[in-house]
């Protein structure tokens, strides 16, 4: 039988099986084969148990995996929205960027007079002097209604220029806060995606947790199995020297009783 298990022509499981029947086959009154037997038996079982647990440790690592596997998707789909809405934002902001910058470039060209008022007082004040002067044909007159409309000329200058920075400061501001709503916007969805993402995370650890723990109890119940079956082995070995002791095998009676009563008994160690 060691040569077939080396040879790879039987099972393990076979090959224990095989030598328990052997066992069994010759064991009668040959006392002196029970310590085997019990070697054999204790091998068997604890191949047994390592059988047991690396078939609840193999299905833990499968169930993990699948349930990283689900986690890792689940977490991938997620910080894909987060970065489209980026993106989304990002392009708004450059959308946003160029448009202020066309504006500052055309204010660049003009500026505007906050102080409208005053200035259309100014235009006024010259153009009722310039009315006065025109009355006058002196050369003096004429010099003077010349420096009067350059002065004038550059007062509506700077008004039309400041008119202009005003409207365009007041869309850019338009803009801002456009920009500043948006992003409100995208920030309050990305919280939501964090959330979600915090409990997806709370929600795997859980599973493995649980795995865990489903592992830790089956462990534990293949180790409580297994002393039971060496406690029962032990019994079952105490049972039958205790009833050859008591049977004189030294002769064809007494080895036919014994066999009688390991029948009576029930006794088979194959079981």
């Amino acid at each position: 039988l060691d040569h077939l298990l080396a040879m790879e022509q039987i099972t393990e499981e076979e090959y224990y099986q095989r030598s328990l029947d052997a066992f069994n086959r010759y064991l009668g009154n040959k006392t002196k084969y029970q310590d085997q037997w019990w070697s054999l038996q204790e091998k068997y079982y604890k191949w047994w148990k390592k059988q047991a647990e690396d078939a609840a440790n193999d299905r833990y690592e499968a169930d993990k995996k699948a349930a990283e596997k689900a986690y890792e998707a689940e977490k991938e789909k997620l910080e894909k929205l987060k970065d489209a809405n980026d993106d989304l934002l990002d392009a708004y902001k450059s959308r946003v960027d160029y448009q202020k910058k066309q504006l500052s470039r055309k204010g660049d060209e003009r500026s505007y007079d906050q102080e409208v008022a005053e200035a259309n007082k100014r235009i006024a004040d010259l153009k009722a002097q310039i009315e006065v002067l025109s009355l006058d044909d002196s050369a003096k007159s004429k010099a003077q209604r010349l420096e009067l409309q350059e002065e004038l000329d550059d007062e509506l200058l700077q008004l039309e220029n400041k008119m202009y920075d005003r409207s365009a400061d007041v869309q850019s501001d338009a803009l801002d806060d456009s920009l500043d709503e948006y992003s409100r916007y995208i920030k309050a969805q990305n919280t939501l995606l964090d959330e979600q993402l915090n409990r997806l995370s709370k929600q795997h650890d859980a599973i493995l947790d649980n795995l865990k723990s489903t592992l830790d109890a089956t462990l534990n119940n293949i180790s409580a199995m297994f002393q039971q079956m060496l406690a029962e082995t032990e019994n079952a070995v105490a049972q039958i020297n205790s009833l050859l002791a008591s049977i004189d095998v030294s002769s064809k009676s007494g080895i036919a009783q014994m066999q009688q009563a390991l029948v009576n008994e029930g006794y088979n160690l194959g079981n």
